[in-house]
C-alpha cells in the first residue's frame, strides 16, 4: 500500500491558506481495487435502480426505470421519514420534468420512453415536495396497475437528506468526481468480463463517504453519453451499462446527484438522465438543449448543444455548476477550448453575464465551481486551458472566467476531461487552486514529469498522479507523477482512479482525495488567508454610439479600501482596446451598423484587478460595409493615382495572368499599372488604422 504520513504545508493562494498532508513514499503493486458486491433483490422489472437529483431545501427528484410493456403504466413512489418510508404517496407523473426553459428542446427531452440498445425501458421521475431543510427521507417505488409491486424487493428503503437553511452554519460534505462511465481499460481493450472494477471500487466509496450529494465534472457514461451507455441492471458489454450496471451507480445508494456538460455526451440524454429543473429555475439558470448561434471564424455551424449552467446553495456555501465544455465533432477548423470559449466565456456570453451577475448578488460565505474543461493540467492531451486563465498566456486574462471567479471570492475550481488526479496552486494574483479529478472510471492518461514538471514548479504547487494503461491487459501499465520531493509514483491503475470528499465547516475547506484502494491522500485544508483586497468593479458601464465610428465608454469610478486604483483597462467583445486613468474612453475603430459590447476592469497599484464592468450592447448608426460581390462596376478611375509617392508603398498585389499590378500605401492611395484596372479606391477618405498590404479578390 502506498503509505501516508502527514507533513505541514502552508501556502497562501488566491484568498486561501493551505495546510496539507503528502505522501512522500513510493507505492506498491498490491494496491488493489476495494471490493463490491453487486447490487441485487431488487423485482426483475426494476431496470434503473432509484436515485436523486434536483436536491433543495424543500424538494427532491427521484428517478428509476423499468421494462416494458406490464411495468410501462405509471406507478406511484411512497416516502417519508426513517421509520414510516411509506407515509406518503406520490403518482408518476405521465410525462419527465420540463427542461428549463424548455425552448429548443425535442420532444423526446420529456417523453417517459427510451431505449438500451434494442430494449424499451421506461424512465419514471417523480417530484417530492414539501419537505424540511437538512431533514432525512426515505422512499419506495411501486409498479402502476391493480397490484402494485415493491420495485426494491428485499432492498433497505433508500434514503437522502435535504440541503441545510441558506445562512445556517451547518456543516457540508460532499463530492466530486469527472469522467466516469467506462468499461476500457486502455483504448480497445475491456476489464476482464466488461467489468470496471476501479470505477465500481470508486462509486461504493462515494456511497459510503457519508456525502449529503455528489457533483460531476462532465463526461458521464462513454463514449457518447448515450441510453446504451448509461445502461440498465440487466444488459452487459462493451461500452455498455456504463453507469446503471449494478456494479457501478447503485453501488453509491442513489445519492443526490448534480452535473456539469462535458466534451462527451453532447446531446439530450444526459438531460433527461439528471434533471435538475428547481435548482436552475430557483438560480435562474439554464438546463437546456439550446440553439447556438454559428460561430463563422472557427468555421462551426449554428448548432442545438446542451446548455447547463446554475448555482446550489446549502448553508453558508454557494457551489457554481458550470457549462466549459464543447463537443467534439462540432468544432470546424478551431478547437475545442476556442469554441467554448466563443460560445459560452466572452463577456456578452449569456454564460458569462448570468455568472457575473449571480457572483455580484450573493457576496460573502464560501464559494466553488466545478466545470469539465481544466483551468490547468499537466497532461499533453488535456492540457491546460488557457482561454479559462487569468494569466500572460491568455490575451483576455482580465475578462478571464479564472478573474471572474476570483475577484468574487471562488476559492477552488474541480474539473475534469484529464484522466488523472491533479492539485494545482498558481502563485499569481487573481488565479485560484483547480483540482482535475477525472479518474471516475474512464481511461487513465498519464501526467508529464521531467523538465515540464520541473518548469511547473517554479510558478505553481503542484500534485500531480497518472497511469499509462497497457494493452498487455486490465492490470499492466506504468505511473507517472509530478511534484514535490517525494511525490510517489503511482504503482498500480488502483492509485490513481479517484474522487474527491469535500468538507466544508465554517470557512474551512478541507478536500479528502480518495483512490480506488480506499485510501486518502494528499489531503488539504484551506482556510481565509486575509489576501490584500481588490478593486470594486466600475459601476454604470454606459456605452453610448457617437458617429457611425466613434462610441464613448463611461462608467462611474472603482474603490478599495486602503488602496489606489492606477487605471482602467477596456475591452470589447472580449479583446483589449488598452487603458486609461480616467472614466471614459472613445473607442474609434467600430464599424457602422454593428453592436459592441464593453467591459472596463479597475487595476489597482499593485497589479489586483477588479471584476469586469459590462457595458449594455450598443449598435452604431448606418449600414455595415459588406464585400463587394457580382459583375464589375466598370472602371472608376477618378480615385486612383497613376503611382504613389517614392517608398511609401505598403502592398502590391499581381494579376493572376501577369498583366498588371497595384500598390497601396498607408493612406489608402491605390495605383494601377499595366493591364490593372481601377474600380475605386479610398483616396482622400480619412481611415482610423493604417493599411498594412493588400491581395487581390477574383470576384
Amino acid at each position: 500500500m502506498i503509505k501516508r504520513m502527514a507533513v505541514a504545508l502552508a501556502a497562501g493562494v488566491a484568498g486561501l491558506m493551505s495546510m496539507a498532508g503528502v505522501a512522500p513514499s513510493a507505492g506498491a503493486a498490491t494496491d488493489i481495487p476495494v471490493a463490491v458486491t453487486p447490487y441485487s433483490g431488487a423485482d426483475p422489472s426494476l431496470t434503473r435502480a432509484p436515485y436523486v437529483t434536483d436536491l433543495t431545501q424543500t424538494s427532491a427528484d427521484v428517478t428509476w426505470a423499468t421494462g416494458a410493456p406490464a411495468t410501462s403504466a405509471p406507478g406511484t413512489l411512497e416516502w417519508g421519514t426513517p421509520g414510516n418510508c411509506t407515509a406518503n404517496q406520490v403518482a408518476v407523473p405521465s410525462t419527465l420534468p420540463n427542461l428549463v426553459p424548455l425552448s429548443g428542446s425535442p420532444s423526446s427531452a420529456t417523453s417517459r420512453q427510451f431505449t438500451v440498445g434494442s430494449v424499451s425501458e421506461y424512465q419514471s421521475t417523480v417530484t417530492i415536495s414539501g419537505l424540511q431543510a437538512g431533514t432525512t427521507y426515505c422512499y419506495r417505488p411501486f409498479t402502476g396497475g391493480s397490484s402494485p409491486v415493491d420495485l426494491l424487493g428485499t432492498n433497505a428503503a433508500p434514503t437522502f437528506t435535504t440541503l441545510d437553511a441558506v445562512g445556517s452554519s451547518a456543516p457540508l460534505t460532499f463530492d466530486v468526481v469527472g469522467d466516469l462511465g467506462e468499461t476500457n481499460y486502455s483504448t480497445g481493450t475491456d476489464f476482464a468480463g466488461t467489468l470496471n472494477t476501479d470505477q465500481a471500487a470508486i462509486d461504493s466509496l462515494i456511497g459510503k463517504s457519508g456525502a449529503k450529494f455528489v457533483v460531476t465534472a462532465g463526461d458521464v457514461a462513454y463514449s457518447g453519453g448515450t441510453q446504451t451507455d448509461y445502461g440498465d441492471l440487466q444488459q452487459t458489454g462493451s461500452e455498455v451499462s456504463d453507469i446503471f450496471g449494478p456494479s457501478y451507480w447503485p453501488e453509491t445508494g442513489g445519492l443526490p446527484t448534480f452535473g456539469a456538460v462535458g466534451n462527451h455526451g453532447q446531446n439530450v440524454d444526459g438531460l433527461r438522465v439528471w434533471p435538475e429543473s428547481n435548482t436552475t429555475a430557483a438560480s435562474s439558470g439554464a438546463y437546456d438543449f439550446n440553439s447556438y448561434p454559428a460561430d463563422s471564424a472557427a468555421g462551426v455551424p449554428a448548432s442545438t448543444e446542451p446548455a447547463a449552467w446554475y448555482a446550489i446553495s446549502t448553508g453558508n456555501v454557494r457551489i457554481y455548476v458550470l457549462d466549459a465544455s464543447w463537443g467534439d465533432s462540432n468544432v470546424g477548423t478551431s478547437n475545442l477550448y476556442q469554441v467554448d470559449y466563443d460560445q459560452h466565456w466572452t463577456p456578452s456570453s449569456p454564460e458569462y453575464q448570468w455568472l457575473a451577475a449571480d457572483l455580484a448578488s450573493h457576496p460573502g460565505g464560501v464559494k466553488m465551481a466545478v466545470f469539465h474543461f481544466p483551468l490547468r493540467s499537466d497532461n499533453s492531451t488535456q492540457a491546460s486551458d488557457t482561454l479559462l486563465q487569468n494569466s500572460s498566456a491568455n490575451p483576455n486574462a482580465s475578462t478571464s472566467l479564472e478573474a471572474l471567479l476570483s475577484h468574487n471570492g471562488v476559492s477552488i475550481a474541480f474539473n475534469g476531461h484529464a484522466h488523472t488526479y491533479q492539485r494545482i496552486n498558481p502563485h499569481g494574483a487573481g488565479q485560484i487552486t483547480n483540482y482535475v479529478t477525472g479518474g471516475g472510471g474512464a481511461v487513465l492518461e498519464p501526467v508529464n514529469g521531467g523538465a515540464t514538471c520541473t518548469a511547473l514548479l517554479a510558478t505553481e504547487d503542484i500534485y500531480a498522479l497518472g497511469w499509462s494503461p497497457s494493452g498487455a491487459g486490465p492490470t499492466s501499465g506504468s505511473g507517472s507523477a509530478c511534484g514535490p520531493p517525494g511525490t510517489p509514483t503511482p504503482q498500480s491503475a488502483a492509485d490513481v482512479y479517484n474522487f474527491l470528499k469535500v468538507t466544508v465547516t465554517g470557512t474551512t475547506v478541507v478536500v479528502d482525495p480518495t483512490n480506488a484502494a480506499g485510501q486518502v491522500f494528499d489531503p488539504h485544508t484551506y482556510t481565509p488567508s486575509g489576501n490584500s483586497a481588490s478593486p470594486s468593479a466600475p459601476g454604470s458601464v454606459t456605452a453610448l454610439a457617437l458617429s457611425p465610428s466613434s462610441v464613448q465608454v463611461s462608467w462611474s469610478p472603482s474603490t478599495e479600501a486602503g488602496g489606489t486604483i492606477k487605471n482602467y483597462q477596456i475591452d470589447r467583445d472580449g479583446s483589449s482596446l488598452g487603458s486609461v486613468t480616467g472614466t471614459t474612453f472613445v473607442d474609434n475603430s467600430v464599424e457602422a451598423g454593428t453592436t459592441y459590447t464593453y467591459s472596463v476592469t479597475a487595476v489597482d497599484n499593485v497589479g489586483a484587478l477588479s471584476s469586469p464592468g459590462l457595458s449594455n450592447p450598443v449598435t452604431t448608426p448606418g449600414s455595415p460595409s459588406l464585400p463587394f460581390s457580382g459583375p464589375p462596376l466598370g472602371p472608376v478611375v477618378n480615385n486612383c493615382m497613376s503611382h504613389l509617392p517614392a517608398g511609401s508603398v505598403v502592398g502590391s498585389a499581381a494579376l493572376p495572368d501577369g498583366s498588371g499590378y497595384y500598390e497601396v500605401d498607408a493612406q489608402g492611395d491605390v495605383a494601377a499599372f499595366g493591364g490593372a484596372v481601377c474600380f475605386g479606391a479610398l483616396t482622400g477618405t480619412p481611415l482610423n488604422r493604417p493599411i498594412v498590404g493588400m491581395a487581390i479578390d477574383p470576384a
